[in-house]
């Protein structure tokens, strides 16, 4: 190897040398650019907030879930037998009732999801309860909890959903009804009733409170009652509070806390014999108010001449009638008496004109013809006055009993309950009083007085335009029979 070729190979290793050390000790490191940095950071904080945000979401679908899985848990159940079929919730509302002795359906009666049953909390407040429902047969099931609440369903014979309720700890429940007013065009409006010694009812939409032992409360309207029948002898309060501008809530709370406790749901339409039968003072739903002593007879009345002759429009015919005869005797009297007065009243007019300075030899002149002709000025009001609480009963008891319900007559009138659909009835009953007013004498001679009466019988026309057909048919008849009676008592007394 020349000396040229030596140098140049000694260049050629020492450039190595050179170059090996400077890259591994003399040459600077190089720092990552501040935006790539920065960005990697950013990508690092991003995949970490979407693990977190994916835990999250996990978290809240688990908590969805569980929310949903409680929602699918709050499903319906039906108790029922051949005649009756209640659907609840496992939360104790009640959804619907079907039954055969109703004439409508339950949510045309009370409304939707009318009744739930709450118990109070550790905290005062009452809430309902999610329970696991069992079924033991179509007429018993039972319902539990993990708050120690275990609930027997049982129908009974009158067909009454039994509720029988125990707590390991005793508690308060509160019994919610949720209705809308409501009023028909026959006069029937929605009421909330309820009874203690006696039974007591308001419009719905009314604020009250009560408090007493009450055997019942619920629901009544259009000849239906849904009511809750309480245990016996315990205290319970019903607060009443309006919910919206038509809907009102009535709770029914127990006083005292109580580890058992029994309570019964009924919905029937208002059969005074069957409610009767079933007890607890239900067959006060049918209000006759004062006059059921008088009621009541006439009530076995029509349900026995419907029994043969199979239609409620004759019966009351029928029914009218025997009241006519029962009270003409009182009847007698009062045309006998204003048909005295009647003939007097020329006399009784010259008395006032001749002593008209002198008020004291009026009254005395005025009662001496009265003994004469034998009148009496409340002769023609006192039997009437007497016989105004049976036809007033009658009334009562076309405007209560149930049987008229779905009732036809003849013709045009299919439903007794309701009014007549052509108004021929109340236009009839109209000249009937018309007719009656004409024949009955007059025993005023003030202008005034009679004019006014000549306009009662289009006033009491109106007034009965919308009142059952029943009603108005009653009124009609009783009308008829009453001018037929005068007639024969004024040929006999002339």
């Amino acid at each position: 190897m020349n000396d040229e070729q030596k140098r140049l190979f000694i260049a050629v290793v020492l450039s190595g040398i050179v170059l090996v050390s400077w890259e591994m000790f003399l040459r600077p490191k190089i720092m990552p650019d501040p935006v790539q940095v920065e960005t990697s950071k950013n990508s690092e904080q991003t995949t970490t907030q979407e693990s977190v945000k994916t835990i999250e979401n996990v978290q809240l679908k688990t908590e969805q879930e569980k929310v949903n899985q409680i929602k699918m848990d709050e499903s319906t159940f039906v108790i029922k037998n051949k005649e009756v079929s209640y659907t609840l919730t496992n939360t104790l509302k009640i959804i619907d009732i079907k039954a055969n002795s109703a004439v409508f359906p339950f949510e045309e009666i009370v409304g939707k999801d009318p009744l739930s049953l709450q118990f109070e909390g550790d905290n005062g407040k009452f809430s309902s309860v999610l329970f696991s429902v069992e079924k033991i047969s179509d007429e018993n099931f039972n319902l539990s909890n993990n708050n120690g609440i275990n609930i027997e369903l049982v129908l009974d014979k009158d067909n009454l959903l039994n509720l029988k309720i125990n707590s390991q700890l005793p508690r308060r429940y509160s019994l919610n009804f949720l209705t809308e007013d409501k009023k028909l065009e026959n006069k029937q409006i929605k009421k909330f009733k309820f009874f203690s010694s006696d039974v007591d009812s308001y419009d719905i939409g009314k604020d009250f409170v009560e408090e007493a032992k009450f055997l019942w409360a619920g629901i009544d309207f259009n000849y239906h009652l849904f009511a809750a029948v309480l245990p016996k002898g315990k205290i319970s309060k019903i607060i009443s509070n309006k919910v919206g501008e038509k809907s009102s809530k009535y709770e029914v709370k127990n006083i005292d806390a109580q580890n058992e406790f029994l309570f019964k749901i009924v919905f029937t339409k208002k059969n005074y014999d069957n409610l009767h039968s079933i007890g607890s003072n239900l067959d006060k739903s049918v209000d006759f108010g004062i006059l059921g002593l008088i009621a009541v007879p006439i009530l076995r009345g029509l349900q026995f001449f419907y029994k043969y002759i199979q239609n409620y429009g004759l019966a009351i015919i029928l029914v009218t009638l025997i009241v006519r005869l029962l009270t003409f005797p009182l009847q007698y009297k009062s045309f006998k008496s204003m048909k005295a007065m009647q003939k007097i009243q020329p006399d009784l007019q010259r008395i006032k004109e001749k002593f008209k300075n002198d008020p004291q030899r009026v009254q005395r002149e005025t009662m001496e013809l009265f003994k004469k002709t034998g009148a009496n000025p409340i002769g023609g009001c006192l039997p009437l006055i007497l016989q105004m609480p049976v036809f007033f009963a009658f009334y009562k008891v076309l405007y209560a009993a149930v049987e008229l319900v779905g009732a036809p007559f003849i013709f045009w009138i299919h439903d007794l309950s309701i009014k007549d659909p052509y108004y021929i009835l109340p236009v009839l009953m109209g000249i009937a009083f018309f007719v009656q007013q004409r024949v009955t004498p007059s025993t005023t001679t003030d202008p005034t007085q009679k004019k006014i009466m000549m306009f009662m019988p289009i006033i009491f026309c109106f007034f009965m335009v919308n009142l059952p057909a029943g009603l108005v048919l009653y009124i009609f008849v009783s009308t008829l029979f009453g001018i037929a009676q005068q007639m024969i008592v004024y040929r006999v007394i002339d």
